[in-house]
């Protein structure tokens, strides 16, 4: 992704930019397996 903000040093906000798609996608799937693997063994146990 090009963002003429960041290049000139205006904006910092997009933290993945220099990461390239599939990298960032790959990623996030990643962390959404582990959170589901993680939910997923909570799920019988009831917290009050």
């Amino acid at each position: 992704m090009e963002c003429a903000y960041y290049r000139e040093s205006l904006c910092r906000s997009c933290t993945n930019i220099e990461t390239p798609y599939p990298a960032q996608l790959a990623a996030k799937q990643a962390d959404a397996r582990r959170l589901l693997a993680v939910s997923h063994t909570f799920a019988g146990v009831l917290v009050t």
